[in-house]
């Protein structure tokens, strides 16, 4: 024995309920160690089965090691057999005494030497020892680092790896309670490792069934019709060339949560830094009315009620020049979390990509997609999300009309891999005719709810009196002026 070790003797630890000779099984001693009375753990090398360390335990329940620290093996393996059908490790090694003592010290048990937290070191040190067992049972304390030590053993471990549960925090503290009769129904009980995000049909089966209902609805009938409305947990992408209307859309969607469904938004106007102007254009959307442009007429009264109640329901961030994907990400979690936000509008993802460099751009953009489906899947919103499209050799451009398609977004795949719904907006900027530049076609890239609306499109028309986009139906507007002719004719 080295000289840095100490002697102990084998006696029975009255206070924990343990005898001398579970005691003398594992190599558990009480001496002297700085002038107090001290327990003494052994733990035994691995290759020569001496002492090499001495884990010394204070009345004060405070630690120190002595000897060899470097790899440690688990407390108490020096007295089993190496493999066998089952092996118990605890958390400490007075837990890994009270199973021993519960089962008459028969059946193989061990504990980690420096606790919780020592699970991935002592695992991988000792993966020869561990791979000669059938099962290795999992009986941690019943805590939260117990909870996170056990779900990662379990995930080193594998398909071997099972869990023993028991009432109490510790098996210590059920010798204590006279409850050893539970230990070892708890290790022959004890189930394969079941985290908690996973569930068996069953446990769904047993929860209260939910009715598929509606979302909420969209500022277009068509829209709400097409996508069962919009939910908690989604992502909405929106894409279209510059100058498009994409801005525009968020905002007459913005007005109807508030307006209809009475309910807190967040906007993220990058390109917007004038907030007044933000707060205008939606409460104008709100009454069809042009607030934000000079010289309109309309009743003050009603536009400082309305501007109110959109001021009572919004939360915008003002752009200070310095627009990173984490600071937007934690904004996010404070607006729902700390304000109740419950629609959060994006516009658009392209500026960030562009605020790192085109070198970069493409991994910072798969990076904070990631994170925001992360976030979405979290916490109660619906994110909706915009951005600008890739420009093609050879295709008609999109601010003239040209269709959309998903691998036109900015960032390919990596933009709209996440969402929910990928809509795109497609409009004839140059077209010669002010009503024909007025037109929109919304169109449905992707539905991953029902797969059912993809390829669908919705025809709608601005009205710039009102400030507002309306749905319309073409062929109706075709049947109308041929009847307008008609009646010409026959007078």
């Amino acid at each position: 024995m080295s000289h840095s070790l100490i002697e102990g003797n084998y006696k029975e630890l009255v206070k924990r309920k343990i005898s001398e000779e579970t005691c003398r099984k594992l190599g558990y001693k009480v001496g002297r160690f700085k002038d107090k009375s001290v327990h003494i753990a052994n733990y035994s090398c691995p290759k020569t089965r001496v002492v090499q360390a001495q884990k010394i335990r204070f009345p004060d329940k405070t630690f120190t090691i002595l000897g060899n620290t470097r790899k440690l093996p688990f407390f108490g393996w020096h007295t089993w057999r190496n493999g066998g059908r089952k092996l118990v490790i605890t958390e400490g090694e007075i837990d890994a005494l009270s199973v021993s003592e519960a089962q008459n010290n028969k059946y193989p048990v061990v504990s980690l030497p420096n606790g919780a937290s020592s699970v991935k070191q002592t695992f991988i040190d000792n993966k020869a020892y561990l791979d000669g067992f059938e099962e290795i049972i999992i009986m941690f304390d019943n805590d939260e680092p117990g909870q996170i030590a056990t779900e990662e053993a379990c995930r080193l471990l594998g398909a071997k790896s099972r869990v023993a549960s028991l009432p109490f925090k510790d098996a210590n503290e059920a010798l204590l309670a006279g409850r050893s009769d539970l230990i070892i129904p708890a290790i022959w009980d004890a189930k394969p490792y079941k985290p908690a995000c996973i569930f068996t049909g069953e446990e769904v089966l047993a929860t209260a069934y939910q009715e598929p209902e509606w979302g909420l609805s969209w500022p277009f009938p068509a829209l709400t019709q097409a996508t069962y409305g919009k939910r908690p947990n989604e992502m909405y992408a929106i894409g279209s060339g510059t100058g498009c209307g994409k801005t525009d859309l968020l905002k007459e969607d913005i007005a109807h949560n508030i307006g209809v469904h009475n309910e807190k938004c967040m906007t993220f106007f990058l390109e917007e830094p004038n907030l007044q102007l933000t707060l205008d254009t939606i409460a104008g959307k709100v009454d069809s009315k042009l607030y934000h442009v000079p010289g309109s007429s309309y009743d003050y009264t009603q536009f400082k009620k309305t501007r109110e109640k959109v001021a009572k329901n919004l939360l915008m961030y003002a752009v200070d020049g310095n627009t990173e994907p984490e600071d937007i990400l934690q904004y996010i979690r404070l607006g729902v979390e700390g304000y109740g936000a419950r629609h959060v509008y994006l516009d658009h993802i392209t500026y960030i990509m562009d605020a790192v460099g085109e070198g970069q751009g493409l991994e910072v953009l798969k990076s904070f997609m990631r994170g925001l489906n992360d976030l979405n899947k979290e916490l109660p919103f619906t994110l909706y999300y915009v951005s600008h499209l890739r420009k093609k050799e050879g295709k008609k451009s999109h601010e003239e009309g040209g269709r959309v398609t998903l691998d036109d977004f900015a960032g390919g795949k990596a933009n709209v891999q996440y969402a929910s719904f990928v809509f795109a907006l497609e409009r004839d900027q140059q077209a010669e005719e002010d009503e024909e530049k007025n037109k929109t076609v919304f169109r449905i890239l992707k539905d991953r709810y029902t797969g059912q609306s993809t390829g669908t499109t919705i025809q709608l028309l601005y009205d710039p009196t009102t400030g507002r986009k309306q749905e319309y139906d073409p062929f109706s507007a075709v049947d109308e002026q041929e009847n307008k002719e008609q009646v010409k004719e026959d007078f």
